[in-house]
């Protein structure tokens, strides 16, 4: 959850996007409406290669993170031994088959201490990497916007406009803010894009054909 500051912010950042689209909207007398005139193959071509730079910047963006909150490595370490710990207090409660009750009192104790260790210890990863999924989201959905305005574009390759000379002011706005979006969500959320994409042709064929 964001604080009541990163709200405002949040809030601000959306205020302000939307009135650079609308102010870039008003200048245009009558907006054009944009022209779709491109293959299904080449559809896949342009996931796929926002694909491939979503896979980039989840890489650099995980270097950073690393540099940046290196207590990860402790942490995983942390719960692999507590695992282990009660893994050998485990064998060893089965081996002793109460033949010594305080042997197995003694056990029984350090069974219960191992499992409560390795639950405090995976709660703190689980922490961890919820706090650094909180940071990241933003920091991604950054990155594919300044990936976007480098240049890198989904609609514009896409949509063509016959009777206007350059690409409208809105339409780039637009495209920006979706491509970024598209690279900052991950390679996972591409993936499950490009899947749906062809399920859905894939789907429309079989009823064409019937």
């Amino acid at each position: 959850m964001l604080s009541s500051g990163g709200k405002i912010v949040a809030s601000i950042g959306v205020v302000w996007i939307a009135l650079c689209v609308l102010s870039a909207w008003g200048k245009t007398a009558s907006p054009l409406i944009p022209v779709f005139e491109i293959e299904d193959g080449v559809v896949l071509g342009i996931l796929g290669h926002l694909f491939v730079i979503a896979l980039f910047v989840e890489r650099a963006l995980e270097v950073f993170v690393t540099a940046a909150r290196p207590e990860r490595g402790t942490l995983v370490t942390d719960v692999a031994r507590a695992k282990e710990t009660l893994a050998e207090t485990e064998a060893a409660l089965k081996a002793d088959e109460g033949s010594v009750p305080a042997t197995t009192t003694q056990l029984k104790n350090d069974f219960a201490q191992a499992k409560q260790d390795l639950t405090d210890k995976q709660a703190d990863l689980d922490k961890y990497r919820d706090e650094t999924r909180r940071i990241v989201q933003p920091v991604s959905l950054a990155a594919g916007i300044l990936v976007a305005m480098a240049g890198v574009r989904s609609l514009d390759t896409m949509y063509s406009f016959p009777d206007c000379a350059t690409v409208p002011a809105y339409f780039v706005a637009l495209d920006i803010i979706l491509t970024g979006g598209l690279i900052g969500g991950g390679s996972d959320a591409l993936h499950s894009l490009v899947k749906a994409f062809t399920d859905g042709l894939d789907g429309f064929r079989a009823k064409a054909k019937s």
